[in-house]
């Protein structure tokens, strides 16, 4: 009686096994068809700015040969996050972040801060200090060329001295 009890344990450990087995091959089949079939379509930027400085700091990036873990490690951000605003997933990052992604590539830091919506610190209270004539210069401005623009800044700072 001993042997038949063995033997009905053994019967139920492998029809279990059994079992078992059969359920990880549906369940490997069932993954590899999702995998398939659930290709995920390419996110749309989240808004036309984020889009805009993404595509931009990716193209920067490239263009002088550095690798997204090299240019996430200098700024102090994690390489998945920097991915995914340079996809336009995620708005541009802080002022600050800006800022330090605008010195690991060399570029202009004022141009880096308006491609993600932002200025520099110190333009709020630059103006703060003569709103009505600093928005008067600012809006006087609107339609002239960046040469007569350019002029104009020359002009100011003789006038400065």
């Amino acid at each position: 009686m001993a042997a038949r009890k063995k033997s009905r344990k053994k019967s139920k450990k492998a029809v279990k096994k059994v079992a078992k087995r059969k359920t990880a091959k549906k369940t490997a089949a069932k993954k590899k068809t999702t995998r398939k079939s659930a290709k995920k379509p390419a996110r749309k930027p989240i808004n036309a700015t984020a889009g805009r400085f993404g595509s931009y700091l990716r193209s920067v990036r490239l263009e002088q040969g550095l690798g997204l873990r090299r240019v996430s490690e200098a700024v102090g951000m994690s390489p998945a996050y920097l991915s995914m605003v340079e996809r336009g997933e995620l708005d541009p990052p802080t002022r600050p972040k800006i800022l330090a992604l605008a010195k690991a590539l060399g570029q202009d830091k004022d141009m880096l801060l308006s491609l993600g919506g932002k200025v520099a610190a110190d333009i709020p209270v630059l103006i703060n200090r003569h709103p009505q004539t600093i928005c008067a210069l600012l809006r006087a401005t609107r339609g002239m060329s960046k040469d007569k623009i350019d002029k104009l800044l020359g002009q100011a700072k003789k006038l400065k001295r």
